[in-house]
């Protein structure tokens, strides 16, 4: 959390609660001695200014004056009273922000003419108006009419004053950062890519950059080609391969994502992403195993840095199919019969394929954009099923054409079932049911006679005689 202070420079009255006709009473003056003034100013630089949390405005300390009419020879006073580059000893200045109203509405106030074209005069680097009813005439009635709010005069104002005197040193920035690998696991002696990815509303407009610090023991490169641990044996060593790796964001684009129409099912569109987005990925090797926190930080030029924790966890794995066997599932005893739905459009170039995750890179499979139509695929997610508790699939069955009676090759992503699940060595250990999607949107309805003469002796004969 950050903080900074506001010198309310004006009577403290007692307003509340307000009397017709009464004259507030006045508790405490707000009107201070140059003196009085100049130990507020050496309290300020000792115990505020300088701390880690304090809000800063380019660079610069910010203090606020609630209005800077009450200080009207701003450009005479010391540099002590009102600090600048001399006031408080380490520090760039301050910067100063002034609130006015040109109408007056606190107790003991006059009409202020042109309170907002003086600030820039007498030197402020930024004005601001303290709440928005400063701007706006008395209510004759409780009905607002929102024309009649002055906000104008306060933009006119802002619009005078540089831009650097609004860059906000730790103001939230305007993107979001989520970093991610590219596997689920990560294996030793193998370059692992981690990605960041950014998203906006639009163009955040300054350099964006990111860093990734990894821990000790692991190396990390933005060069693609370092795929081979030929990379590591060039570098330096684990112990001094921390050196933070910095790529400045670039092509912020909009992507496309798949929509899914509601009159037509499977007939898939591609729409464009509400938000722009960037990636930057590095390759990262730990030559053994290795748990260990990194780091990313994500920062652009006046805002607050986004700090993301990265675990790098290399370990051996037994995921990937280009290990050899794949190893018997072990599973987990219990006396209880738990199922998961199997969703059948997970084929590269079938339906909507993996596209649907463009957007979601970080929810990559374990397995990767994998084709579940492969026995190997199969038997991985048997295998991990049986393992964590499930012991039965339920698939979503397709049968969208009325015309032709039901067979293993016409059905609508049956290659799943069929080439994939029913192929695995490991099948006999898994159980596994049907759900025939029957809804107009997703299949076709079927009369009494094809459903009793057709689709009821193919589930039969494929799928309740199998012993599993």
């Amino acid at each position: 959390m950050t903080f900074c202070l506001m010198l309310a420079k004006h009577d403290w009255c007692a307003i509340f609660p307000a009397r017709p006709g009464v004259d507030p009473q006045l508790n405490y003056p707000g009107k201070v001695t140059p003196a009085t003034f100049d130990r507020i100013t050496d309290l300020l630089c000792e115990k505020y200014y300088s701390h880690p949390n304090h809000f800063r405005m380019g660079g610069k300390p910010f203090f606020r004056f609630t209005n800077w009419t009450h200080w009207s020879n701003r450009s005479e006073a010391s540099g002590k009273r009102l600090p600048r580059s001399g006031g408080c000893a380490g520090l760039p200045g301050i910067h100063l922000n002034g609130i006015g109203s040109n109408i007056g509405n606190l107790a003991g106030e006059g009409r202020k003419a042109n309170a907002f074209d003086n600030a820039a005069r007498h030197g402020f680097d930024s004005a601001i108006s303290y709440v928005w009813v400063h701007h706006f005439k008395p209510m004759k009635s409780l009905h607002l009419v929102h024309s009649s709010v002055r906000i104008d005069r306060c933009l006119a104002v802002l619009a005078l004053l540089t831009p650097t005197a609004f860059a906000i040193d730790n103001a939230p920035p305007p993107f979001t950062a989520r970093v991610f690998w590219n596997m689920t696991e990560q294996r030793p002696g193998q370059p692992e890519a981690v990605l960041v990815r950014l998203e906006a509303e639009k163009d955040p407009g300054v350099p964006v950059t990111v860093k990734i610090l990894p821990p000790s023991g692991a190396a990390v490169s933005g060069d693609p080609a370092a795929s081979t641990l030929a990379w590591w044996e060039k570098s330096t060593g684990p112990t001094s391969d921390t050196t933070p790796a910095e790529v400045v964001a670039k092509d912020w684009t909009r992507g496309e994502v798949i929509a899914n129409t509601c009159q037509e099912y499977f007939k898939f569109r591609r729409v464009e992403e509400k938000r722009l987005s960037a990636t930057v990925s590095w390759n990262a090797m730990s030559k053994g195993p290795l748990d260990a926190k990194g780091s990313v930080e994500v920062s652009a030029p006046g805002f607050k840095t986004i700090i993301l924790p990265l675990l790098f966890d290399f370990r051996e794995h037994s995921v990937g199919l280009a290990q050899g066997k794949i190893p018997p599932p072990q599973p987990v005893k219990h006396d209880y019969l738990v199922g998961a739905m199997h969703y059948p459009g997970w084929i590269p170039g079938q339906a909507s394929g993996w596209s649907v995750l463009d957007p979601y890179p970080e929810r990559k499979p374990a397995l990767g954009y994998h084709d579940e139509s492969s026995p190997d695929v199969a038997s991985w997610e048997i295998k991990w099923a049986l393992e964590n508790g499930i012991n039965f699939f339920m698939f979503c069955w397709y049968y969208m054409d009325k015309n032709a009676p039901p067979s293993v090759d016409g059905l609508l992503f049956g290659d799943i079932l069929h080439k994939g699940f029913l192929k695995s060595p490991f099948m006999d250990k898994m159980k596994f049911a049907v759900m025939w999607e029957n809804d107009p949107m997703r299949s076709t309805l079927a009369p009494p006679a094809k459903f009793l003469g057709e689709l009821l002796p193919f589930w039969v004969n494929n799928y309740f005689k199998h012993p599993s």
